[in-house]
């Protein structure tokens, strides 16, 4: 009912790829399933697929992303009206997944409600060391 399979992929050029997998059961039953990733050789940390969902929100949001950083990191959310007010900072730290999900309940600092509107959310990670540092500004709308 389950398996796993570990392969070491060598001399894949940077960009997208897919990889197709297809198995059979023991009855001959066929499934498939298709994952797309990305090589990226360069040196340095990177921080990718940043997004929140769901975007527009009324009560509660996810921050989520990746990065390719092997050891844990540091993440750091901060919520800015579009006047540059910060609304709410959430931090993480000693994260060791690769991908992360963030939750936000849309209050600010001091726990109340923020009104409907436009937010800008600025995402910084940083290796524990401190020596890499990357950030990402994106955009979330509220509607209560």
């Amino acid at each position: 009912k389950s398996g796993k399979i570990t392969y070491r992929f060598d001399g894949l050029s940077n960009g997208e790829h897919s990889l197709k997998v297809d198995v059979y059961d023991i009855f001959n039953n066929p499934s498939s399933k298709t994952t797309f990733f990305k090589v990226d050789d360069s040196e340095g940390l990177l921080l990718e697929d940043v997004y929140n969902y769901p975007n527009p929100f009324s009560n509660n949001t996810y921050f989520l992303g990746s990065h390719n950083n092997a050891g844990p990191v540091s993440i750091k959310i901060k919520i800015y009206s579009v006047a540059g007010r910060l609304i709410q900072q959430i931090d993480k730290n000693n994260v060791s997944e690769r991908t992360f999900r963030i939750p936000w309940n849309g209050r600010d600092k001091e726990g109340n409600t923020i009104a409907n509107g436009i937010y800008l959310y600025k995402v910084i990670i940083s290796s524990l060391s401190g020596n890499e540092v990357k950030n990402i500004t994106k955009k979330l709308a509220i509607m209560h």
